[in-house]
């Protein structure tokens, strides 16, 4: 029996040729390392240079090369020690003493809430002043009010209504004898007012004018806060009439009428006069050179059926009433 060999006999082994390694240029590589150290050392030398050398990094810094920048400081810390703190503690505590009001009486009420803190503000607005610091300003006001009225006024204009109101507010209402007259009344009231407007003018009566605004307010310094003793009102009123008959002003004063405004009491007294404007004009003089406390609230100037009727509304401020 015959078989077949089916294998052949292995013949020399051929060995695997493997692709050549190529060899990368070492001097290239070298190169680059080299421009970005050298880069590295430009940028932290401009660094240094510009913002000073960081604490951290200047204690890993040879002096050689430290002496050359600067370093950079660290923000100072406002420590303050254990016997410091005690210190502040124990002036706050001994400092700090609330006041005891006796009796209500307004010198400790005054004292309790330190008026004196108010003098050095400066409040240059009507609305911004304390109630006793606008007399001074009501005062020099008024006589500004009659000053302008008296002044710009032609002896041929006639006025039915004239009206104050503190600290710079006024209404006119009056005729004068042309349109052209009207006209320059109005610029020259224009000129002495902060603002004005006017209404529109009657088609039938040209002459006839109405003009409201606010004057131009003059700067005053801030006043002691100072109240008319309870027992001196009648004094102040009694100095308003004597003012009023030196300049020929017969003033019939109503009864006063008092509203308790908590640290003070506001007094109104109404007063009324037929006397004219010049007198009345001489009288407001008068009360602003004068020693009065009494401020002016406001003027009305109306005419009645004996010639023109004043009313004029005074403000005096004083200590509150003491409960019973």
């Amino acid at each position: 029996m015959i078989q077949l060999n089916l294998f052949k006999e292995p013949g020399p082994l051929v060995p695997k040729i493997s692709a050549p390694k190529i060899k990368r240029n070492s001097n290239l590589r070298g190169i680059r390392m080299l421009l970005g150290l050298a880069l590295l050392l430009a940028a932290s030398f401009l660094y240094f240079s510009i913002y000073g050398v960081p604490v951290m990094v200047a204690n890993y810094m040879p002096n050689v090369m430290l002496k050359h920048f600067v370093v950079q400081t660290p923000p100072k810390q406002d420590v303050k020690t254990v016997q410091d703190v005690k210190e502040v503690t124990s002036v706050e505590v001994t400092t700090i003493k609330p006041a005891v009001v006796r009796d209500g009486a307004v010198e400790e009420i005054v004292k309790t809430v330190r008026p004196d803190l108010f003098y050095d503000i400066e409040r240059k607005e009507y609305r911004q002043l304390l109630p006793m610091e606008c007399i001074k300003l009501q005062k020099i006001m008024v006589d500004k009010f009659f000053h302008t009225f008296r002044s710009i006024s032609p002896a041929s204009f006639g006025f039915s209504n004239l009206v104050y109101k503190a600290p710079d507010y006024y209404f006119v209402r009056g005729v004068g004898t042309d349109s052209k007259s009207v006209e320059n009344y109005l610029d020259s009231l224009k000129r002495n007012s902060k603002s004005m407007k006017t209404t529109p003018v009657n088609e039938k009566s040209l002459n006839e004018f109405t003009a409201y605004g606010n004057l131009l307010q003059v700067k005053t310094q801030n006043e002691k806060l100072t109240v008319v003793p309870l027992n001196q009102v009648n004094n102040e009123i009694a100095l308003l009439n004597t003012l009023s008959q030196e300049q020929k002003v017969q003033f019939k004063f109503e009864a006063p009428k008092s509203a308790n405004q908590g640290l003070y009491q506001r007094v109104l007294v109404r007063a009324q006069s037929k006397s004219d404007f010049p007198s009345l004009h001489k009288f407001v003089e008068s009360l602003l050179v004068s020693q009065s406390k009494a401020g002016v609230l406001q003027v009305v100037i109306s005419p009645s059926t004996s010639g023109m009727l004043s009313t004029f509304d005074f403000v005096i401020y004083t200590e509150p009433q003491k409960k019973q």
